[in-house]
């Protein structure tokens, strides 16, 4: 049986070679060495992510970096980035982790009463976010609908502005944040928005509204057009995508969700943050088994016993 190995050295050898920036010759060298190191062969392994088996845990598998940066549009985690633009190439590590979440997607089916809620806990650079960005890769090769949060912490502990919520009294927008997410979101799942219609009229403003039936393409259109409308239109997106649950196989996505319940660097309370509300409203037990059949969240120890009650 081949030997566990380090993640540590793969991040040790993709910063040296960005430092040393090597010539193409001795880089495809260093590249071969890394790859038998990890998959017992001088090539990493070729396959679409569909297609791994138990065999391939512990094995470095490659992926189009073009299809990552369409499925993950809000970028990789900046050591595994480094590593990307040192080797050339999405080489990922095949976890156990990854794998078994991914067995048991493959399970699922909508019409299922009950659906899975995966919890990925450990300190910090242990590989939460890479594992969940790989769960979020296969979901969009087997033709998924993603609702993802990347990174909580970057909300709660944003330089962007606030303004007063014309909707929620006592609570804030965050225009940029809700702008960014719309723009990544539509990015990652523009194939499904033509098929989601608005359900139910919605009022924007006293002179603005949208009637029932409107593309859900031109609702998010509306949100980066008008950035003072963009956290309530994070709200609408949601919502919407949660009532599709019955015709996709929808997956919510959330890393570093223990900021949903920690301190901010703003002088309010996180629940007082507009974007955090529709977080843990859609993520509230009730909401999960009706509208979200497959929750997948990532938490450092801190706050953990918060996310723990939630599940």
């Amino acid at each position: 049986e081949r030997p566990r190995v380090d993640i540590k050295v793969f991040d040790s050898v993709a910063m040296f070679l960005c430092r040393t920036k090597m010539q193409s010759a001795a880089l495809r060298s260093v590249r071969v060495l890394v790859c038998r190191h990890y998959s017992g062969t001088g090539r990493p392994v070729f396959i679409n992510p569909l297609d791994l088996m138990e065999e391939h845990v512990s094995q470095v598998y490659c992926v189009s970096r073009e299809e990552v940066r369409a499925r993950l549009p809000h970028g990789l985690p900046k050591t595994f980035a480094t590593q990307v633009e040192a080797l050339g190439r999405v080489c990922w590590l095949l976890r156990r982790q990854s794998y078994e979440i991914m067995r048991d997607l493959k399970k699922f089916s909508p019409d299922q009463a009950k659906g899975y809620r995966f919890l990925l806990s450990g300190p910090s650079g242990s590989g939460k976010t890479l594992c969940m960005d790989q769960v979020i890769h296969w979901c969009a090769k087997a033709g998924w609908l993603v609702l993802q949060i990347p990174r909580v912490f970057s909300w709660v502990h944003s330089r962007s502005e606030l303004r007063p919520s014309p909707r929620l009294p006592g609570c804030y927008d965050q225009p940029v944040e809700a702008s960014n997410w719309l723009k990544n979101f539509r990015a990652a799942n523009s194939e499904f928005l033509g098929q989601m219609h608005l359900s139910e009229d919605h009022s924007w403003t006293k002179r603005e509204k949208s009637s029932s039936g409107e593309d859900l393409n031109k609702i998010i259109e509306r949100g980066l057009l008008k950035p003072n409308l963009a956290s309530d239109v994070v709200g609408v997106v949601m919502r919407e995508v949660a009532r599709s649950h019955d015709r996709f196989k929808l997956l919510l996505a959330v890393d570093e969700f223990n900021g949903c319940f920690g301190p901010t660097s703003f002088q309010v309370e996180p629940e007082q943050l507009t974007l955090l509300q529709y977080v843990t409203e859609y993520t509230a037990p009730g909401k999960v088994n009706s509208l979200w059949k497959i929750m997948f969240v990532a938490t450092g120890a801190q706050y953990y016993r918060q996310v723990i009650c939630l599940q």
